[in-house]
């Protein structure tokens, strides 16, 4: 499979994330950020989905709204096509749930 056809399924993958958790009320950060709460709330999901896609791997940090502490982390690493969610703590589990199912469909 070409590494563009690849790339565009992971984009999607990470839209699925990013969408579960801000309907779920949480946000996320990368764990190398900087940024302030307010910095990374305000951010346009295109613009946070391109900064995640400039890494190689990454690890995002879950908060729950109002929380400076996180609630839990996503380790993904771009390449891997239904395998780009590598890791997680396992309380996002009913989070993650739909987009496990939807990566399982794709690698069958």
């Amino acid at each position: 499979m070409s590494y563009k056809i690849i790339h565009e399924f992971e984009m999607k993958t990470l839209h699925r994330i990013v969408k579960a958790f801000h309907e779920a009320g949480m946000y996320l950060a990368f764990d190398h950020s900087d940024a302030s709460e307010a910095e990374i709330t305000s951010k346009s999901l295109d613009h946070f989905m391109d900064d995640v896609d400039a890494c190689g791997e990454v690890t995002l940090n879950v908060y729950m709204e109002g929380k400076r502490n996180p609630f839990g982390w996503i380790y993904l690493v771009w390449g891997n096509g239904a395998c780009l969610i590598s890791d997680y703590t396992t309380n996002l589990e009913r989070y993650l749930a739909p987009i496990n199912e939807y990566l399982d469909e794709y690698y069958d």
